[in-house]
C-alpha cells in the first residue's frame, strides 16, 4: 500500500505544486478492466476487479495498473495460455496505463462527463499512444469513471499462434469502469 501511494505522488508530482488542502486524488484498488475477444468459433472474455487507479480532476490526469494474472477466465486452461504464451506474465506483470483527459469536469456537480482521454498504455512491455473517449460521472462527490477501445495485439507484440489463429481475435475490446475514494494528497493514500 505504501509503494502504491509513493508511485502516486511521483507520478502526478502534486505536494510541491499546489497547497495540500486545495488538492485531492481519487483513487481505487478495485478498478475493473474487461477485454472481449470475438471469433467465429470462440469468444474470449476477461475480467479484474483489482487494478489499481488514480484520478487528479486538478490536472486532469489518470493512471491505471493491473496484475496481468488477476484477470479470470471462464475457464482455467484460457487462463494459462493467456499468462504464459500471450502475455508472458512472469516476464510482464503488469500492465500500466498513463493518461491525461480533456472535457470540463465539475467535480462539485453531479453528472456525466464526456472526457477524451489521451495517453500510454504498456501493454506485454511495448508502450504505445491511445487517444480513447470516456465518461467520468459525478455524484455525491463520488467519482466514477468508464470508457471502452480496441487494442491491436501485433501493436503489442503479442504473437497468436498459428494453431489458434481462428478462436483468438487480433483485435480485443477492453472495457474500463472505475469507482474512486477521494484522498486529501496531504494524508496518507
Amino acid at each position: 500500500m505504501h509503494c502504491f501511494s509513493l508511485l502516486l505522488l511521483a507520478l502526478f508530482g502534486a505536494l510541491g505544486q499546489l497547497p495540500a488542502a486545495a488538492q485531492t486524488l481519487f483513487v481505487t484498488r478495485s478498478a475493473q478492466l474487461a477485454f472481449f475477444s470475438s471469433t467465429p468459433l470462440e469468444n474470449i472474455d476477461a475480467k479484474s476487479s483489482r487494478a489499481m487507479s488514480a484520478l487528479d480532476p486538478k490536472n486532469h490526469t489518470v493512471y491505471f495498473k493491473v496484475d496481468n494474472t488477476s484477470f479470470e477466465f471462464p475457464r482455467k486452461l484460457m487462463q494459462e495460455h493467456f499468462n504464459d504464451n500471450y502475455m508472458e506474465s512472469a516476464k510482464y506483470p503488469f500492465s500500466e496505463f498513463t493518461g491525461q483527459y480533456t472535457g470540463a469536469v465539475d467535480t462539485e456537480h453531479d453528472g456525466s462527463y464526456p472526457v477524451l482521454v489521451t495517453g500510454k498504455l504498456k501493454l506485454h512491455g511495448v508502450e504505445k499512444p491511445y487517444q480513447v473517449p470516456g465518461t467520468i460521472t459525478v455524484s455525491n462527490h463520488q467519482l466514477a469513471v468508464a470508457a471502452s477501445f480496441t487494442i491491436a495485439l501485433k501493436d503489442h507484440h503479442i504473437d497468436i499462434p498459428t494453431l489458434v489463429v481462428t478462436k483468438v481475435a487480433e483485435q480485443v475490446q477492453v472495457t474500463v469502469k472505475a469507482v474512486y475514494e477521494s484522498k486529501p494528497l496531504a494524508s496518507k493514500l
